[in-house]
């Protein structure tokens, strides 16, 4: 498995880059000139095409760097002087030498609330291209044009009327994301977001070559494959039920590499990637469903400071939001240095700014979240993790649909019912099974005892400077003896720090 990560790394160093560089006071251009990643559908009507793209072209001395209307594609750039290197791929912008020095205040970020926010990535050099702009580089001069969406007036509209219109927006949406022959596949969970993609694709007279579905990481329950077998039966679809990979920490390695070091989450994704390389298929995903329709957990409290413009409190919500003590959690695990320098003051003079930037919409908690937990961590499985295929389409990305969505008060929205209302009412086949089952947690005592045992050896061979071996160890012996994963549930940040570390220093991420 360290031989198949190693290759990957490689991989990435080597993956499409552009760097315009200025000698005797002329640009010289390595890399690929012309470069175009993802899919467009050209909407006249609106400023930015529709679709998930990201594009950069070299010509008569300018280099043009393009995102779609949400940034959803990965894509990075780094300057230094009058030198420009744009790629993909976070590792193949260092490999140009650019220096790996982190950014302080966007890890401290990324280490409270588990995703970056705004352009950020680890490295202060490196930044995500922005949302639905055009940079421009010509001689030796940055400029940014961005046509990014505006928060939307306030919808005056009822809940009934609101249904019905989204019903309509995303069955045309999906209307405008047809295959023209290709094999199509569909990932699929117990959840409302591939549920309604799946309907509407069967109204539209498509059937999905292959759903699929895959097992999770134990303590987490495989609800998703149950009700996926009861979805995929009762419509005489075909369902694929992919295993998880054996080793968990080898797993977060690899996926840390492909996901830049910019994501927590998608372990569970790797198989599906596996899968699709092999067999490239037509892909449809659910991103933003749950954002938008607010069918994930969002508190009453996080939608109220938001609506109240209430800067300091909504900061407070986010960082209490994803676990209760995470701050005494962090001071447990990090080394003092790593306290101070990454640092709960750090996180919230960061936070700050992107909060304000949200401010002011009509449900600007969602707002909060789609810019930037959607775009910024999400976002990379269908688009970094299966960024090969060209064609992964996203329905709720539809802009005819988003613009909808967001323009809608929250308090429209906040029973977390309004997407279900939609199913119910379009296709009352659809909640015929249920959107979850009640499990409890599943553990497995020798998958435990394995990530334990991997955890420990990893933190005495490969140390890192911000981790402390003397809180994990204990923990990671815990965790064997007891056969249960919860003991070392902090595993998955332990890797990236090591990993992060790592490449800060110049060596092997691996």
């Amino acid at each position: 498995m360290n031989r198949e990560i190693s290759a990957r790394a490689a991989d990435e160093a080597s993956a499409p880059f552009v760097q315009v560089s200025t000698q005797d006071g002329r640009p010289v251009v390595a890399g690929l000139q012309t470069a175009f990643f993802g899919h467009r559908i050209p909407r006249p009507d609106l400023p930015t095409d529709d679709g998930v793209f990201a594009a950069w072209r070299w010509h008569d001395g300018t280099l043009e760097i393009e995102s779609d209307r949400y940034g959803m594609r990965p894509l990075f750039y780094a300057t230094r002087g009058r030198d420009i290197v744009c790629s993909p791929s976070i590792t193949a912008i260092l490999s140009r030498g650019v220096q790996p020095v982190l950014d302080d205040a966007a890890i401290a970020v990324f280490l409270r609330l588990n995703f970056f926010i705004g352009d950020d990535t680890p490295f202060a050099a490196i930044r995500a291209v922005p949302p639905a702009s055009r940079l421009t580089w010509s001689e030796g001069v940055l400029r940014f044009e961005s046509q990014r969406p505006a928060n939307p007036r306030p919808a005056t509209i009822g809940r009934r009327e609101a249904v019905s219109e989204f019903v309509d927006r995303f069955a045309a949406a999906v209307g405008r994301r047809l295959p023209s022959g290709e094999a199509v596949t569909l990932p699929i969970t117990g959840g409302k977001d591939s549920r309604h993609i799946l309907f509407a694709l069967l109204r539209h007279g498509v059937r999905p070559s292959t759903c699929l579905t895959v097992r999770h990481y134990p303590p987490r329950c495989n609800d998703d494959e149950n009700l996926a077998r009861l979805i995929t039966r009762e419509l005489q679809l075909p369902l694929l039920v992919i295993d998880r990979e054996t080793r968990r920490l080898a797993a977060e390695r690899r996926k840390n590499i492909l996901t830049e070091f910019c994501s927590d989450e998608h372990v569970q994704f790797l198989p599906v990637r596996d899968h699709l390389l092999r067999q490239p298929a037509v892909v449809y995903d659910g991103i933003a469903g749950d954002t938008l329709t607010q069918s994930w957990p969002m508190p009453r409290a996080m939608a109220d400071v938001f609506e109240r413009q209430d800067v300091d409190g909504a900061i407070q919500q986010l960082l209490q939001y994803e676990v209760h003590g995470l701050e005494q959690a962090l001071d447990n695990l990090l080394t003092a240095p790593a306290r101070r320098r990454f640092s709960y003051a750090l996180a919230t003079e960061r936070l700050k700014t992107e909060v304000v930037r949200h401010m002011g919409g009509p449900n600007a908690g969602n707002a909060f979240v789609f810019w930037n937990r959607t775009r910024r961590e999400v976002a990379w499985a269908p688009y970094g993790l299966l960024g090969f295929l060209p064609k992964v389409f996203a329905p709720f990305l539809d802009p005819d649909v988003f613009d909808f969505l967001m323009s809608l008060p929250v308090a429209l929205v906040l029973d977390r019912q309004f997407q279900v209302e939609a199913l119910s009412r379009a296709y009352p086949a659809s909640v015929t099974v249920p959107f979850e089952l009640q499990h409890d947690d599943a553990e497995d005592a020798r998958y435990a005892r394995s990530v334990a045992t991997d955890l420990a050896r990893m933190v005495v061979l490969k140390p890192s400077p911000f981790v402390r071996r003397r809180y994990v160890l204990p923990r990671a012996a815990a965790a064997w003896l007891k056969g249960r994963v919860a003991p070392v549930w902090f595993m998955p940040l332990i890797v990236w720090l090591q990993q992060v570390s790592a490449v800060s220093d110049g060596r092997d991420p691996i």
